[in-house]
C-alpha cells in the first residue's frame, strides 16, 4: 500500500471565508428577488428572465461547491479547479445525455414506464462522467468517490432547475403567472435539491472507487447494488409528482390519492439515502481520524463533515498500480 499522494494547492482557496460566502450569497438571494419581482413582474421587462433563471438555479449549488472546496485539503490530488471543470462539464454532459436518453424512454413506454425508468437512465449518464472526468484520477479513493460524485450531481441538478424555471414561460403568453410558477418551482428545487442529485450520485461514484483495483475502475456487485438502490430512490422521486398526474384523469380523488402516496415513497426514499450517505460519512469520518488529527481549517473531525477535511485514506490507489 502506497503513501496518499498530495499536492500543493491551498488548503483554504477563494471563497474561504465563511462571511464571504455567506455575505455573497445573501447579495444573490437579494438580487433574484428584485429582479423577479420589481423587473420582471411589476416592469414586464422579459430580457432579464435568463439572468434571474441563473440566478436562482445555481446560487444554492454554487455555494455547495464551495463548501467542497474549501474541505479538500492537502493530502489529495482534487483541487477547486477540477471541481469546477466536474461541476461544470460533468453536469451539463449529464443532463444532456440523460435528457437525450429520457427523450427515447418516454417515446418507447410513456409517461408511466418512463417516471420510473428515469432514475436509472440519469444515474447512468452521470456515473460515465465520473468515470470519463476521473480515469486519471491518482488517488481513486471512496473520499474522493464522495466528493466528484456530489460535485457531479450538484451540477446536474443546477441544469435540471434551470429547464424546471424555464417551463412555465414555453408556449403560453406572458401575463405575470408564469413568474409565479416559475418562482415556486426554483424555491422548490433549491429547498429539495441537496437531498437529490448529489446525494445519489456520491453515493453512486463511492461505490465506484471502493472497487478499484490497480486504479481501474470496475464493475462490482456493490457498484450494481448501489446503482440499482439510487436509481429507484431517484424513480420513486420523479413519480412522486407523476403518479398523482397520471391517476388525475380518473378523477381528482385518485389523483389526490396517488400524490399522497408518491409523496409518501418519494420522502421514505429520501430519508433512506440521507440514513446511508450519513453512515458512510460517518464510517468513513472515524477511518481518517485514525489517520490524522484534524487539520489545518480547524474542523474537529467528527460527524459526516469529516468525509471533505484534509486526511489520509486508508484504501488509496496509486497510480503505481499498488493496492
Amino acid at each position: 500500500m502506497t503513501a496518499p499522494l498530495q499536492t500543493e494547492h491551498p488548503a483554504r482557496p477563494i471563497l474561504a471565508s465563511r462571511r464571504i460566502v455567506l455575505a455573497i450569497t445573501g447579495v444573490a438571494i437579494a438580487v433574484w428577488l428584485y429582479v423577479g419581482f420589481v423587473l420582471v413582474l411589476v416592469g414586464g421587462n422579459k430580457a432579464v428572465i435568463p439572468i434571474w433563471m441563473l440566478i436562482g438555479s445555481f446560487t444554492l449549488a454554487v455555494d455547495l461547491l464551495t463548501v467542497f472546496s474549501r474541505r479538500l485539503g492537502t493530502q489529495t490530488t482534487l483541487t477547486p479547479r477540477f471541481l469546477v471543470i466536474a461541476f461544470v462539464i460533468g453536469g451539463l454532459g449529464s443532463v444532456l445525455i440523460g435528457g437525450s436518453l429520457d427523450t427515447l424512454t418516454f417515446d418507447g413506454l410513456g409517461r408511466e414506464g418512463a417516471f420510473l425508468l428515469a432514475g436509472f437512465v440519469e444515474e447512468a449518464a452521470k456515473i460515465a462522467l465520473v468515470v470519463v472526468l476521473c480515469r486519471r484520477l491518482a488517488d481513486k479513493t471512496v473520499r474522493n468517490g464522495l466528493i466528484v460524485g456530489g460535485t457531479v450531481g450538484l451540477g446536474f441538478g443546477a441544469f435540471e432547475d434551470l429547464g424546471y424555471a424555464l417551463h412555465p414561460f414555453l408556449g403560453a403568453p406572458f401575463n405575470g403567472h408564469e413568474v409565479l410558477q416559475s418562482m415556486i418551482a426554483q424555491i422548490a428545487r433549491a429547498a429539495s435539491g441537496p437531498f437529490g442529485h448529489p446525494l445519489w450520485t456520491a453515493l453512486l461514484a463511492a461505490a465506484l472507487f471502493a472497487g478499484v483495483r490497480n486504479g481501474r475502475f470496475r464493475v462490482t456487485l456493490r457498484l450494481v447494488a448501489a446503482y440499482v438502490g439510487v436509481a429507484v430512490a431517484h424513480g420513486l422521486w420523479d413519480g412522486a409528482t407523476g403518479a398523482g398526474q397520471e391517476l388525475g384523469r380518473f378523477g381528482a380523488g385518485f389523483g389526490t390519492l396517488g400524490s399522497a402516496v408518491g409523496g409518501l415513497l418519494a420522502l421514505g426514499a429520501v430519508i433512506v439515502t440521507v440514513r446511508v450517505w450519513f453512515r458512510l460519512a460517518r464510517r468513513v469520518g472515524a477511518e481518517y481520524r485514525q489517520q490524522e488529527p484534524a487539520g489545518p481549517t480547524g474542523h474537529d473531525g467528527h460527524g459526516p463533515e469529516a468525509v471533505l477535511p484534509s486526511a489520509g485514506d486508508p484504501h488509496v490507489v496509486s497510480g503505481s498500480g499498488s493496492s
